[in-house]
């Protein structure tokens, strides 16, 4: 019973040192970006197909940095975190921040499923599939590439994008 109690305080005073001692961020899951580190290039070729039939690729995006998420309609936390996508879109839609919503469903499906939700985000279909940077274990995963086509920022996971630090760290991508 000694042996369990000194383990257990050991595990919670090691806990504590380690949260006392890290330094907060208040950028929220947002790196500096000074430190962002090139994950991988976008070939130019990569083509979407948003869901008004019109073929987008990366070649004229590039001068502008690209949010892209991946998910799909079948996707509790995908379906989740696009109100807060939504919001965001709506709050940077005059800078020069792209969005790609991918999703790899067939087009009358996520149509359908974004009318009935009521989005205005730029919703695409990869018809020729995604790019190996782009085709993580699972969804949903958000992207941040910056002006050259390059992959610099990586977020596995829902999220609430719908933050002043997402806003400020699209922002300042160079």
């Amino acid at each position: 019973m000694c042996r369990r109690a000194a383990f257990l305080f050991l595990v919670a005073a090691n806990a504590a040192l380690v949260s006392a001692c890290s330094p907060e961020r208040s950028d929220g899951p947002f790196p500096p970006v000074k430190s962002l580190k090139v994950l991988g290039k976008l070939p130019g070729s990569w083509t979407v197909t948003s869901l008004d039939g019109k073929e987008v690729d990366m070649d004229q995006l590039r001068g502008k940095v690209v949010f892209i998420n991946r998910w799909a309609t079948w996707c509790p936390p995908c379906v989740g975190e696009m109100p807060g996508i939504q919001a965001l879109h709506d709050s940077v839609k005059d800078s020069d921040i792209a969005f790609l919503i991918v999703t790899t469903e067939k087009a009358a499906k996520v149509k359908e499923f974004v009318k009935k939700k009521g989005w205005t985000l730029p919703v695409h279909i990869a018809t020729e599939g995604v790019p190996p940077i782009l085709n993580p274990e699972f969804i949903p995963v958000s992207y941040v590439v910056n002006r050259k086509g390059e992959v610099v920022f990586e977020f596995p996971g829902a999220m609430d994008w719908d933050t002043d630090q997402a806003r400020k760290f699209l922002k300042s991508i160079p």
